[in-house]
């Protein structure tokens, strides 16, 4: 199995080695650091750079994690590589966002279908993940840490047992 993460951060950089112990092969994105990525045991994927390696990658994908902030313009990764995810269609799909979108609920519980309100600039940013929930033909799941928990979209992906909307 082999999985893409799109900005190969902090939370990628714990995610990455309990994959590869599961048996997955990562890959990441980075602007400028490459031995960070490598050090977590990703290969590492300039990006903005080495697009047609990203293409590769995206090609060859089982799963695809998206963990780049949307900007001012929108969401980067669809507007870069939205036709190629569409063409390729990877197995599994997640978007990892912050659960700042929520804003403080005072300790109830928050899911993908729960309204948002955020109040920080994180969190006003991220909404924008929203985007990659209503994609046409896509079930995306979006999570503030999909291997915290082992159910769910991470069991799923695991088991191979996660789906393609409409499938």
């Amino acid at each position: 199995m082999k999985m893409l993460i799109f900005g190969h951060g902090y939370s990628a950089g714990f995610l990455t080695p309990a994959l590869i112990a599961r048996g997955w092969q990562v890959s990441g994105t980075t602007r400028a650091d490459p031995d960070r990525v490598a050090a977590a045991g990703a290969a590492p994927l300039i990006w903005p750079g080495q697009r047609d390696a990203v293409r590769a990658a995206i090609d060859g994908a089982d799963a695809v994690l998206v963990s780049v902030a949307p900007g001012s313009g929108g969401d980067p990764v669809l507007a870069a590589f939205g036709a190629d995810l569409a063409r390729a269609r990877p197995g599994w799909l997640g978007y990892l966002s912050t659960t700042g979108v929520y804003g403080d609920r005072q300790g109830g519980w928050v899911d993908e279908d729960s309204a948002t309100d955020a109040s920080g600039p994180r969190g006003r940013a991220r909404p924008g993940g929203a985007n990659w929930r209503r994609a046409p033909g896509w079930r995306c799941t979006s999570s503030g840490w999909p291997e915290s928990t082992g159910r769910g979209a991470a069991r799923s992906t695991r088991s191979a047992t996660a789906r393609r909307g409409g499938s």
